[in-house]
């Protein structure tokens, strides 16, 4: 019994080679049937083995086993299998007959071309289902998909995309508005596509100063503005509706009805702020925090002192021009008597941003996302210094506010200072 050639099958049709000529093609994923035709001089009814390899039997992949059961004399004998190819390029079948009568295999080879993909019927939402968190984006590919799966071409940018119930979506990144279950759907030239996306609420990680900070009151007068914070979540985005939490925690202050907690509801830009405060009768700084889920951030005031005030508290910050990002720098922070007399009870409050990362802070205190210092009561004429060490996390422009508050400052002008560093 001896091989006699072979044929390809695709749907029960002969796998014929293209108009053009050459070798026959198939596509990524198709599923190709495979004849494996015996001769032979007389009626054999012997069993043998047919192993089917992608590329020399030696070095190639073992893709099928076919059992042969005979061979008619007239007719010959048929084994069959099942190849469904994964990778695209020039495919070498190696068809090799082992027989158990001692004869040596024979071998023959049949060479297909298999393609990345076929012709495009569908259009294919990549991720097809997904979840975030309120106020984040996703970002999407559109791709016109054969009928085997494969991805043909990306046609994100003219594609157009919406999102239901609520949202926005551009150029393939789409914002949903509310908590929820929503669907993404993007069309191109007749063909439509969808997804799946889950919005879950956002969670608080970082809660930070953002209005009324520094200020200073006469005992038993309101400060001027309310406090304010920004609460966003781990991709920095603002957690809508945050619930927060101000709490007096030292100083002499009282929120309405005298009351040292208050719990307010943030917006829908993550921006929540306090109800108003009422400085207390006891000259001094004043600390409250704002706390939401489990992120924390101090916001400093002072009640002044009644009748001279003749100590003056200045604030310095010595930054380098320029950093790197990913890299340590040391920022020194300097607080100046200027005035005649020796400062009351005081802090020195330093803003960590989004971006930044304290690295060393000795002296300091941490609180959420900064760093409160004691001056303690500094003499006229007398300075304090803090060196901190920070590492910027991303480029670009980074601010630092420091403030010092006391309840003996005369003028309130030099009590906070912003410098930016520039991160490269």
């Amino acid at each position: 019994m001896s091989l006699n050639g072979s044929s390809l099958h695709l749907g029960g049709h002969n796998l014929r080679p293209p108009s053009s000529g050459g070798t026959p093609q198939v596509v990524v994923g198709q599923r190709v049937q495979g004849l494996v035709h015996a001769k032979a001089t007389a009626d054999n009814s012997r069993l043998s083995q047919v192993f089917v390899y992608d590329g020399a039997p030696s070095k190639g992949e073992l893709i099928a086993h076919a059992k042969l059961a005979g061979a008619d004399g007239s007719t010959g004998g048929y084994a069959a299998y099942t190849w469904q190819p994964t990778t695209p390029g020039r495919h070498v079948l190696y068809q090799v007959l082992s027989t158990d009568d001692g004869a040596a295999d024979q071998v023959q080879k049949v060479t297909v071309e298999v393609l990345s993909s076929g012709e495009a019927i569908r259009l294919a939402l990549v991720p097809a289902s997904t979840s975030t968190t309120a106020g984040s984006s996703v970002e999407y590919h559109a791709w016109t998909v054969d009928r085997w799966g494969n991805r043909v071409r990306d046609v994100t940018r003219n594609a157009t995309f919406a999102i239901t119930p609520d949202g926005t979506c551009g150029q393939g990144v789409c914002r949903p508005a509310e908590v929820g279950v929503h669907t993404v759907k993007a069309s191109y030239r007749g063909f439509k596509g969808a997804s799946t996306l889950t919005v879950t609420p956002s969670v608080a990680v970082q809660v930070a100063a953002s209005g009324g900070v520094g200020q200073a009151a006469a005992p038993g007068t309101g400060y001027a503005a309310p406090l304010q914070v920004t609460v966003t979540d781990s991709a920095g985005s603002p957690v809508r509706n945050a619930d927060v939490e101000f709490r007096i925690r030292s100083g002499s202050a009282t929120f309405p009805g005298g009351e040292t907690v208050a719990t307010v509801k943030g917006d829908a830009s993550g921006i929540a702020t306090s109800p108003a405060v009422t400085a207390g009768p006891k000259a001094g700084p004043v600390v409250i925090t704002a706390t939401s889920e489990k992120a924390e951030t101090s916001l400093p005031l002072s009640v002044t002192a009644p009748g001279k005030q003749r100590a003056d508290l200045e604030v310095k910050v010595k930054v380098p021009k320029t950093v790197k990002a990913g890299r340590t720098v040391m920022v020194t922070f300097t607080v100046t008597n200027r005035g005649l007399a020796r400062s009351a009870a005081s802090a020195l409050w330093l803003g960590i941003p989004a971006a930044t990362r304290v690295q060393k802070a000795p002296g300091g205190v941490r609180v959420g996302s900064s760093v409160l210092f004691d001056p303690h009561r500094l003499g006229a004429g007398r300075s304090k210094s803090w060196t901190v060490s920070l590492k910027l996390t991303t480029r670009g422009k980074v601010p630092l506010t420091a403030i010092v508050v006391t309840g003996s400052d005369r003028r309130y002008s030099n009590n906070v200072r912003t410098v930016v560093l520039h991160s490269r």
